[in-house]
C-alpha cells in the first residue's frame, strides 16, 4: 500500500486456533480414569506491519513489527517424569504451560550498490511473554534432582546485524561472476528467573543468584562465503563458512556451572554444472573441517568435558534431468 511516493506500507493479521493434548498411563492399565493428561488450547491474533521508506534510488529504510508464538512440546506439557541423559536429571512436564508470545521489532538500512550487490545494517528487539523455562523442584539430599517447565514473566533478545555482498569485478573485469558476501550478528538475551529458581540457587551456591539469566542464543554468529555463477557456461560453485559463539546447552539450576557448547567452525562447498538437454549435475560437500563437537563445564579455572564427538564429512553427488 503506497502511502506516499517514497513510503510504502504492508500489513496484515492472522488468527490461529491451536489445540494440543497428551495422555500418559499410570502404570500398565489403559482405563481412562487411570490416565494423566495435559492440554493446551488458545486463540490469538497475530498482526504484522512493515514500512519501507525510499529517500532516493537504491536506498531503503525499513521498519517491521510482527507477532508470533512458540508452543511447548508434548514432553513439556506431559504430566510425567522423563530422564535427560545429557544432565542425568529427571524432567517433569507441566500441563498448565502457556505458549510464549513473541513480539519482534526490526529497524534497518539497505543500499543496493549495483545489481547483485548490497550493504545492509539493522537492529532487532524481541520481547517474549510467558517464556518457557526450567525451574528446580525442591528435594532433599537423598532424592534425585528434578526439573519442571514453567512460564517465566518475560524475556528479551536484542542485537544488531551487518550484511553485504560484493562482486570482484572492481579488481578485474574477468571476475564479474565471482562475488563475496558475509553476515555478522551480535546479540544479547535475558530471561527472568522464577522465584523458586532464585531461592534454590541462592541456597545451594556460594554467591547469591541473579534474578535474570541469558537464554540459549549465541552472542555472535558469523557467515561468510564466496560464489561463482556463470549462466553462459551453466556453471555455479560456492564455498560458505559459519561459526557461532559459545552457548549454554543446559543451565545449572542448583548453583553449579552451566553446560556449555564450544564454538565450532563449519565449511561447506557446492558445485553445479548444467548440460544440454536439461541435465544438471551437483556435488555438495558439507562439514569439510570436521571440527570437534564439545560440551563442557567450567569451574575454578578448570574445564570438565562432558560430551564430545565429530560429525564427519558428508559428500553427495546428484544428477537431475528436466523433461
Amino acid at each position: 500500500l503506497p502511502l506516499t511516493e517514497r513510503l510504502r506500507l504492508t500489513c496484515g493479521v492472522r488468527v490461529e486456533d491451536v489445540r494440543m493434548k497428551i495422555e500418559s498411563l499410570k502404570g500398565e492399565t489403559v482405563e481412562r480414569d487411570t490416565m494423566f493428561s495435559g492440554s493446551l488450547w488458545f486463540t490469538e491474533p497475530f498482526p504484522s506491519v512493515a514500512l519501507r521508506y525510499t529517500p532516493r534510488a537504491r536506498t531503503n529504510f525499513r521498519f517491521s513489527f510482527a507477532r508470533t508464538y512458540d508452543l511447548p512440546t508434548f514432553r513439556e506439557i506431559g504430566p510425567y517424569a522423563s530422564t535427560d541423559p545429557a544432565i542425568k536429571e529427571n524432567q517433569v512436564g507441566n500441563p498448565d504451560l502457556l505458549p510464549s508470545i513473541i513480539n519482534s521489532t526490526d529497524f534497518g538500512w539497505e543500499w543496493f550498490v549495483a545489481p547483485g550487490e548490497f550493504i545492509a545494517v539493522g537492529a532487532f528487539v524481541k520481547s517474549i511473554r510467558d517464556p518457557i523455562v526450567e525451574e528446580p523442584l525442591r528435594f532433599t539430599s537423598d532424592e534425585q534432582p528434578q526439573r519442571r517447565w514453567e512460564n517465566s514473566s518475560d524475556g528479551w533478545v536484542y542485537g544488531t546485524e551487518l550484511e553485504f555482498r560484493k562482486s570482484l569485478d572492481f579488481i578485474y573485469i574477468g571476475l564479474a561472476d565471482l562475488s563475496v558476501g558475509g553476515n555478522l550478528t551480535l546479540m544479547k538475551s535475558k530471561v527472568q528467573r522464577t522465584l523458586t529458581a532464585v531461592d534454590v540457587r541462592s541456597a545451594r551456591s556460594e554467591n547469591p543468584s541473579e534474578p535474570t539469566r541469558p537464554l540459549y542464543a549465541s552472542p555472535y554468529v558469523i557467515n561468510a562465503g564466496m560464489a561463482y555463477d556463470n549462466e553462459a557456461l551453466g556453471l555455479g560453485t560456492s564455498v560458505y563458512f559459519n561459526v557461532f559463539g559459545r552457548r549454554v546447552v543446559h543451565h545449572n539450576l542448583y548453583g553449579g556451572p552451566d553446560l556449555i557448547e564450544h564454538p565450532r567452525p563449519e565449511l561447506n562447498f557446492t558445485f553445479e554444472k548444467a548440460f544440454k538437454r536439461n541435465a544438471k549435475v551437483k556435488l555438495a560437500a558439507k562439514n569439510l573441517l570436521n571440527p570437534e563437537y564439545k560440551e563442557y563445564r567450567e569451574y575454578k579455572d578448570d574445564v570438565y568435558t562432558q560430551y564430545t564427538h565429530r560429525g564427519g564429512v558428508s559428500i553427495s553427488v546428484g544428477l537431475s534431468y528436466t523433461l
